[in-house]
């Protein structure tokens, strides 16, 4: 086994009922202090750096259930992930992608999750997406980021271990075999949980990598539900029983930054 050089732990929580939530009091207080944290936040886990708990991580309840003026979609629910620091302060966003992974899904006739995570401080969204993989076994979900101190755009790939038992995933550098982070589920610990550990002395180091890490773990307790929720909802397009639309929080990602010319 490689040496870990920097470890970190999302822990999902069995049941919401833990003394950051149990109450009104305790949500206001949250709300307080981040406008992140909007008042349909559900926390369900907490984010350990090397044994210390640094953080929480909460789901958007009423964007995942799909819920509106007109009632209930199940359909029409999309996962949104954000995460705190202890003192309150946000750490990053996972949001999905529902039109777009629901295209995508539709013309190549596969499941393909569509993900975009953002990172206090860093101006550009990263766009996370599953390749399609014919005939071939575990996902693969890449991803890239703009470098600003080497100008490049590194590839980085999400690649899922068949075969284990939980959800297992390597973090590869573009077409590199040797992973630079590993991403261990634990499926028999109560709530569940995902240990990340980063063996890559430079890649630990790199906030945004860490950040997208981080978010993209929060993210794999919705994975299979996500993965799920495609399929019915591409076969409800195909019948015609389903169109896409997009909430306010996702329409704003398609955004067009220079659409007021002077």
């Amino acid at each position: 086994m490689p040496r870990t050089v920097k470890k970190f732990v999302v822990d999902f929580w069995a049941t919401g009922l833990h003394g950051e939530e149990i109450g009104i009091r305790q949500k206001e207080q949250w709300m307080a202090k981040s406008r992140m944290f909007t008042r349909d936040m559900d926390i369900y886990g907490a984010i350990e750096e090397e044994d210390k708990k640094v953080g929480i991580v909460a789901r958007r309840e009423n964007v995942w259930r799909g819920r509106s003026k007109k009632g209930e979609n199940e359909l029409r629910g999309r996962l949104v992930v954000r995460a705190f620091t202890s003192e309150g302060r946000w750490m990053g966003s996972i949001e999905e992608i529902v039109t777009l992974e629901t295209m995508r899904s539709l013309s190549a006739n596969d499941v393909l999750p569509s993900f975009v995570v953002m990172v206090p401080g860093y101006e550009y969204l990263i766009w996370v997406e599953k390749a399609r993989r014919p005939f071939k076994y575990g996902d693969v979900m890449m991803f890239t980021y703009y470098d600003k101190k080497t100008k490049e755009f590194p590839v980085y790939i999400f690649k899922e271990k068949v075969f284990t038992l939980g959800s297992d995933w390597e973090l590869l550098k573009g077409g590199e075999k040797k992973a630079v982070a590993s991403l261990d589920g634990k499926v028999l610990d109560l709530g569940g949980r995902i240990d990340v550990k980063f063996y890559d002395e430079e890649a630990a180091a790199n906030e945004v990598l860490t950040r997208v890490t981080l978010m993209f773990a929060a993210m794999l307790k919705y994975y299979s539900d996500i993965k799920d929720r495609i399929k019915r909802r591409v076969e409800a397009v195909k019948k015609g029983e389903f169109t896409l639309r997009a909430g306010r929080g996702e329409l704003m990602l398609f955004k067009n930054p220079r659409r007021i010319v002077a």
